[in-house]
């Protein structure tokens, strides 16, 4: 753990914190309900494949958040590309199940019987392909060591006293200004995945439109975060 770095992050949010765990906890009382209601599916199987989709996905989202206030950046952009990823592989599963006629034919039975479903295939079963391989590029570029703009998210470099020190992300280091990119993708993500519970567990949900007012609410407030946060200096001290 590196205290140091997360009790910085979280002096210099303050409460901007709160309505992403906020966030985190819907999802988490949604996932619940998920889980029972996993068997009411569109066909067999079905319904336990996604409800894992979607426990993959907050589990990553969760740590995500974690490793960015602890101040590893890098980490955090790996896990969040896994969660996007995951995201859109229910997604398509989801969409495919109302879709197919046969399920030996599909995709997601070829996956629960243990076969590899790469990113490729998952984008030819939704809608704007071109779309999502534009934006898989991006976070993969930003994730992969072979991008030095990567790499160099775990960088921090100071000066004092006309010395300048090098910190290579052991521990955590302090970045607002990537970080708070990573909590809004993050948090993004999170309301993504509970906008489309509804969709996929219709039965999860007792009051939708009740759900749809609060996720509204909470997706103006991250539409702030990012423009109001992003503007801040770097490397600000708190």
């Amino acid at each position: 753990m590196t205290d140091l770095q997360t009790e910085w992050n979280l002096k210099r949010l303050g409460p901007e914190v709160e309505p992403i765990q906020q966030s985190f906890a819907m999802l988490s009382s949604l996932m619940s309900r998920i889980t029972t209601h996993a068997s009411t599916s569109k066909w067999p199987q079905h319904g336990l494949s996604i409800a894992m989709l979607f426990g993959w996905s907050l589990g990553r989202l969760v740590n995500a958040y974690r490793l960015a206030l602890d101040g590893y950046v890098c980490d955090a952009a790996m896990l969040w590309r896994g969660a996007w990823e995951a995201k859109w592989q229910l997604i398509a599963f989801d969409i495919e199940a109302s879709q197919v006629s046969s399920e030996a034919d599909s995709r997601l039975a070829r996956w629960i019987g243990g076969e590899w479903i790469g990113q490729r295939e998952i984008r030819q079963m939704l809608p704007a392909p071109e779309i999502l391989k534009d934006r898989y590029s991006a976070m993969s570029a930003l994730t992969h060591p072979g991008n030095v703009k990567a790499v160099q998210l775990q960088v921090q470099m100071t000066s004092v006293q006309n010395a300048t020190t090098v910190a290579l992300g052991i521990p955590g280091i302090r970045n607002a200004k990537a970080t708070d990119a990573i909590l809004g993708s993050i948090w993004e993500e999170t309301l993504d995945l509970i906008g489309y519970v509804p969709f996929a567990f219709p039965k999860a949900v007792d009051d939708a439109a009740a759900l749809d007012e609060w996720r509204q609410n909470m997706m103006s407030r991250q539409r702030d975060f990012a423009e109001r946060l992003s503007t801040q200096d770097e490397q600000s001290e708190v």
